[in-house]
């Protein structure tokens, strides 16, 4: 059995989902107003309009996350990210 599940988005990941991609936007970007609201509240933001967020589980502990926007007849993916070396910074 591999040591990654994939698991639906549950309240008790927002903060692993807002951390990485976080961390990703502030890198590698600039973090928009629009990119603070979706990670601080991605329930109202992605799933009640009816999109995804996956979240990646090593042996239990919450490893990366993918993110999909449903927007008429077709989905578009918003956030990915999978941590290499994830055990350094999981902790909320």
């Amino acid at each position: 059995m591999s040591p990654i599940t994939i698991v639906d988005y549950q309240p008790q990941h927002q903060q692993y989902f807002e951390k990485f991609n976080r961390r990703w936007i502030e890198k590698y970007f600039k973090m928009e107003p629009l990119d603070e609201y979706v990670l601080t509240n991605p329930e109202e933001a992605i799933l009640k309009p009816g999109g995804v967020i996956l979240m990646a589980l090593y042996e239990g502990i919450p490893a990366g996350t993918v993110a999909l926007r449903k927007i008429e007849h077709y989905w578009l993916l918003i956030y990915i990210i999978f941590l290499i070396s994830f055990p350094n910074i999981i902790n909320p």
